[in-house]
């Protein structure tokens, strides 16, 4: 009795132990170094899509089967501040034009919300909050300050392998004047 309750109690903490393994953190880099960059009131915005299932199953715990996690990482360069709102960034194949007030109507869609939930259910609670802890958050963007984190976008099929564009929506804080920082991938 003695022997086999030695024997579960490590297999639990053996399983507790795997359960807690952290994922290697995904290299961090400037905006100019990602695989798209562009500037604008100066605010830089890179992203890096992370297209090899190897690289997701490494970085994020699991590969992605209708979604692509894009890095986007932001560097304020200038003297103003900005606000960042991930709810606002637009994407959708290139030829989509995102310059409509709503392109959600077209093919185009609101890349925030992430569409998390259909991952929770599919994958499991831990990968769930790996997601989201590494998921890129609304901020202001002081000079001088960065933000990074990750964005997960639900590709269609019939636009896997298309050239896709994502614009990010800087508002000036104190005003409404807006910048559209565009990137194409």
């Amino acid at each position: 009795m003695y022997i086999r309750g030695t024997a579960i109690f490590l297999l639990l903490a053996a399983a507790v132990w795997l359960a807690a393994a952290e994922l290697p953190a995904y290299p961090a880099r400037t905006p100019r170094e990602c695989a798209a960059s562009a500037e604008s009131g100066g605010v830089v915005v890179g992203i890096q899509p992370m297209r090899d299932p190897a690289e997701q199953k490494t970085y994020l715990g699991m590969k992605m089967k209708d979604l692509l996690p894009v890095f986007i990482t932001m560097q304020n360069e200038a003297k103003d501040s900005f606000i960042f709102d991930r709810d606002n960034i637009k994407f959708g194949p290139a030829e989509t034009a995102l310059a409509s007030p709503d392109v959600t109507k077209s093919r185009g869609r609101n890349a925030a919300g992430v569409f998390i939930s259909p991952i929770f259910i599919t994958h499991g609670f831990k990968n769930q909050q790996n997601l989201e802890k590494l998921e890129v958050r609304s901020t202001t963007l002081s000079p001088g300050a960065s933000a990074h984190g990750f964005l997960y976008l639900p590709m269609e099929k019939d636009v896997t392998g298309q050239k896709m564009q994502l614009r990010v929506v800087l508002v000036k804080v104190g005003s409404t004047e807006t910048s559209n920082i565009d990137l194409s991938f």
